[in-house]
């Protein structure tokens, strides 16, 4: 069934409203403080511990899903030029940790707990 325009709209303020509070954690993506007017489909934090981050999330019901990849420089060397930072790269595959804001009021409880990323290279 396809989706009305209400609904479109309905989805679209509830996403903004997820991508606003998270906004609040000081485990926000520093890119995101720009564009809280976007909708975004997830909204990256940088956690110190983002593999206990999850497991906690998915107890309370909140899948992350996607994680993602390490650069392609690790994992397929030669498909792709290289990355001009690597360690950048390496840093943010490590700690970023993508939350539906959809789910923001469940995942509220867990994400205002998780300690801050120590800032990694040009990160």
């Amino acid at each position: 069934m396809a989706a009305t325009g209400q609904d479109v709209r309905l989805d679209r303020a509830r996403r903004l409203a997820g991508v606003r509070r998270l906004a609040e954690l000081g485990t926000i993506a520093p890119g995101v403080l720009g564009h809280l007017d976007q909708p975004l489909f997830r909204v990256p934090l940088l956690v110190e511990d983002r593999n206990e981050a999850i497991e906690a999330l998915r107890r309370a019901g909140v899948i992350t899903r996607y994680v993602y990849d390490p650069p392609f420089d690790d994992y397929a060397p030669g498909l792709v030029e290289p990355s001009p930072a690597p360690a950048t790269a390496r840093w943010w595959s490590r700690h970023v940790l993508p939350v539906d804001p959809l789910r923001t009021d469940r995942a509220w409880p867990i994400v205002t707990k998780l300690t801050a990323a120590t800032r990694g290279p040009s990160v």
